[in-house]
């Protein structure tokens, strides 16, 4: 075990967002475990689960997590290190391995990996018995070549069905240039045993058609989300368009084709399903007249899966008031309206992250302005400003709102982006920022990194779109520890997980709860 204890701290509760006389928002209470210390540079990338017998976190080597070697830890349900620990993947292998999906199922963790060498690849299973916290030897699913194509281009995906009792693992073979392609689907319970073994060829060539998304239906059935190209040239060069949605279910070793969702004339880079109480789905997503890495609008579908009907499809651009929500400055206002009347301005390095379902059909879509730029060896990363839509169960807008955030980070991003929790009608985006910045609603923005001001903070997103910001923890308050916004899992309903770490010094880390009163 690579751990030993840095320095201990008693747990430590500070009661957050107190109910007062101008919002309802219920308390928010911040908890920190004890600081630990790594001995070599090595980080989570995932935190997998828990039991009654504690946590279970993936690490792997590396400044980011990049390295091959990853391992299991297991940490006291005090979350400190239990000095127990078991390495995945063994590292006498020869070519490239890949974590294709790793969760806990019960009282195990099941991992599945990929092993690429130039002409090879094989797909393995590793299972962890979590009562004696042991590691089964790696088992071969399966292994193919083919020395006339890429392999590196073949597909592979992991997904658990929603009461994990069940795994799908669905994987391309290699095929030439215009060949239509074929995926194999292998079904196994969460033991590891072989439930079904089924091929499904492609509706089209592979150099046209790319899967976008696989996910379950509420009646837990596999559909998939994929894009058609009106050539293999334009699948290189998106900008072209020439592409449409279709939405399948897989069934009988067949595509079995529910509805088509046309682009048109504008760039529509995702979509996200959500599920409607009435067995509908919404496909919504951000799109984009100009620029494929800008966006303009919303785009919103609703399809009754049954009979492949869609009932609606539309598409709402934002106006004026939207564009320029954090402006302050008369000048640039002005030159952006300017743009607009000229149609030739949409919102640069919107991406969507994440769609949330509201009572009555009702949906959030959670934007951020993410883009990178690299000069003289370095990358900047930039992740800023969050934009939330809200649609209504006809795919209307109800409101549309901006909250500034500024996080800029040279070579690394992953103390940036925010996570969002839903309570009740209102939404909690969690984030690093800065103290200067509660009150902000338009101009400047101080960065979340700047020496001064850091702070983890909470905005909460109220039922009609305005916002309260609130300091979750100040830079004091961590010692050195900036939070990852990113790596949480959920303890219970009203406990969130959350990892954090010392930039300056990644071995020095700690784990965080924000606990959400009932």
């Amino acid at each position: 075990m690579r751990i030993h204890l840095f320095f201990l701290l008693l747990l430590f509760t500070t009661p957050l967002l107190a109910q007062d006389s101008t919002d309802n928002t219920p308390e928010i209470r911040i908890t920190q475990g004890n600081v630990f210390k790594n001995d070599e540079r090595e980080i989570p990338i995932d935190i997998i689960g828990h039991d009654e017998n504690g946590y279970y976190i993936l690490y792997a080597g590396g400044r980011f997590g990049q390295k091959k070697n990853k391992s299991i830890r297991k940490f006291t349900p005090s979350l400190e290190p239990s000095g127990e620990e078991i390495d995945l993947i063994p590292e006498d292998q020869e070519g490239e391995a890949r974590t294709i999906g790793i969760a806990q199922t019960g009282d195990k963790i099941v991992h599945v990996w990929s092993l690429l060498t130039e002409t090879e690849k094989k797909l393995f299973y590793q299972l962890i018995d979590l009562d004696d916290f042991s590691l089964q030897s790696s088992s071969l699913i399966t292994a193919f070549s083919n020395e006339e194509t890429d392999i590196t281009r073949t597909y592979s995906n992991f997904i658990m069905s929603q009461d994990k009792s069940r795994i799908y693992l669905l994987y391309g073979m290699p095929t030439k240039k215009g060949e239509t392609a074929r995926i194999n689907l292998k079904v196994f319970d969460n033991s590891f045993k072989e439930i079904k073994n089924e091929s499904y060829d492609f509706p089209y060539p592979e150099d046209t058609f790319y899967i976008h998304d696989l996910f379950f239906s509420n009646k837990d059935e596999l559909m998939v989300l994929a894009k058609k190209y009106n050539s293999d040239r334009i699948l290189k060069e998106e900008r072209n368009k020439g592409y449409q949605y279709l939405l399948y279910q897989l069934q009988d070793q067949e595509f079995h084709h529910i509805a088509n969702i046309p682009v048109n004339d504008k760039h529509l880079r995702m979509l996200e399903p959500v599920w409607l109480p009435d067995g509908n789905l919404v496909l919504t997503g951000l799109y984009s007249k100009l620029d494929m890495y800008a966006m303009s609008g919303v785009f919103y579908t609703r399809i009754d899966t049954e009979n492949g009907t869609v009932i609606s499809a539309k598409e709402h651009p934002f106006g004026h008031d939207f564009y320029t929500a954090l402006l302050d400055n008369e000048n640039k206002i002005n030159r952006v309206l300017k743009k607009l009347e000229k149609q030739k301005y949409e919102d640069p390095y919107y991406i969507l992250r994440k769609v949330l379902k509201k009572p009555d059909d009702h949906i959030v879509l959670l934007t951020e302005q993410i883009h990178s730029v690299s000069h003289d060896f370095v990358i900047q990363y930039f992740h800023e400003n969050i934009a939330m839509i809200e649609l209504d169960g006809s795919g209307d807008i109800v409101w549309t709102n901006k909250i500034g955030k500024k996080n800029i980070k040279n070579n690394v991003s992953i103390y940036s982006s925010f996570f969002p929790v839903k309570r009740a009608n209102d939404i909690f985006l969690l984030y690093n920022g800065n103290s200067s910045n509660l009150d902000h609603r338009k101009g400047s923005l101080a960065n979340a990194f700047a020496p001064n001001g850091r702070a983890f903070m909470a905005t909460k997103v109220r039922d009609d779109g305005t916002y309260l910001r609130t300091v979750l923890a100040t830079g004091e308050d961590m010692e050195g520890i900036t939070i990852r916004p990113s790596l949480t899992n959920w303890i219970d309903e009203n406990t969130l997980l959350l990892f954090g770490q010392d930039i300056d010094n990644l071995k020095n880390q700690r784990f965080i709860k924000v606990i959400f009163e009932p």
